[in-house]
């Protein structure tokens, strides 16, 4: 094999690596998943994410706890673009997120004594969200947001992870929250129960 097919192959399997990584922050969002999470983002990573600016994972920990308190979300990345520079990856997505809010307004319980707090809790921002503003306390509404991930990854080894996360929202609405056709048989779950999570002798559809 040639030296240029190899670096190609190296490069796809680069570029491979990082996209999977910005849809496994997708699916630890929605699945509250602290362990997957966690694998995102380098330890002395950083996120600039709405209010927030600090340690990425005072960011994570934090969005975690939030979103454990609303029924459910969904986060997509599309047009993802990945740039390579040796050890380095340059990479911008578009985000969608939908989320759903309860009447009533979103109480949110201690962040220091919550599942999301990690073992740092005291030295970290106990409370990186606090509230979607917009919401009409009277109704079930979906907030939908929209806007980019632009992320910087490194290459630690053969692993590739998160050094710097940057996400900003350029548009977003609200709604009454429609069930015309209520999720009455979902399997959707909120953890690693969900059916994305099956391995092995699992008995599907169970």
């Amino acid at each position: 094999m040639d030296q240029d097919t190899v670096r190609l192959l190296r490069d796809v399997a680069d570029r491979q690596q990082v996209e999977e990584t910005l849809y496994k922050y997708c699916r630890a969002c929605d699945r509250l998943d602290a362990e997957l999470m966690e694998s995102c983002f380098w330890p002395d990573a950083t996120a600039y994410h709405g209010a927030y600016n600090g340690p990425a994972e005072g960011f994570w920990r934090g969005a975690l706890h939030f979103l454990s308190h609303i029924k459910a979300s969904l986060h997509y990345a599309m047009n993802v673009i990945v740039e390579l520079d040796g050890d380095l990856a340059h990479q911008e997505a578009i985000y969608q997120a939908w989320h759903r809010v309860d009447k009533g307004p979103i109480h949110i319980s201690p962040f220091e004594t919550g599942p999301y707090a990690g073992p740092d809790a005291a030295n970290r921002t106990p409370q990186v969200f606090n509230g979607f503003p917009g919401h009409d306390e009277a109704y079930d509404e979906d907030a939908v947001f929209h806007g980019r991930y632009v992320n910087r990854f490194q290459r630690r080894g053969a692993e590739w992870r998160i050094l710097n996360h940057v996400c900003f929202g350029e548009w977003t609405y609200w709604r009454k929250a429609s069930e015309r056709a209520p999720m009455t048989y979902s399997l959707a779950r909120r953890d690693r129960s969900d059916p994305a999570y099956w391995r092995g002798e699992h008995v599907w559809g169970v």
